[in-house]
């Protein structure tokens, strides 16, 4: 997979141990798990892949038993600020159950509805 224009910004960023400011390219992770035990989805690794998350393209890994995702594009702001990795490193994460993960129902729009149902 390859990141276009934003590879070597994003190499730089890793190599230097230098993330910049939390939205150069923001990160958002979901965690997954099995809706009847609750237990983490933690046994799989899956590939990075490019997705499109509304007008941004973005990189998609799972691990450790979430999906993490990497905004490569930077034109505008997505309602979901404050589920971005902090630059304190903090990061709230959603909770899909497996099926909600495996049908394609959107960790960006989980995120966002989870939004709109907390208190503000």
């Amino acid at each position: 997979m390859t990141l276009g224009p934003h590879e070597e910004t994003m190499r730089t960023m890793i190599l230097e141990v230098d993330p910049g400011p939390a939205d150069r390219h923001p990160i958002f992770a979901g965690g997954i798990a099995d809706a009847e035990t609750k237990r983490p989805w933690d046994g799989v690794l899956l590939a990075p892949l490019k997705i499109r998350v509304h007008s941004h393209w973005a990189c998609r890994m799972v691990f450790g038993g979430a999906a993490w995702t990497i905004l490569t594009s930077r034109h505008q702001t997505l309602p979901l600020g404050a589920h971005f990795l902090t630059e304190a490193g903090q990061l709230r994460l959603v909770v899909l159950p497996l099926e909600d993960f495996a049908t394609g129902r959107g960790l960006a729009e989980a995120v966002h509805g989870s939004l709109r149902e907390s208190p503000r």
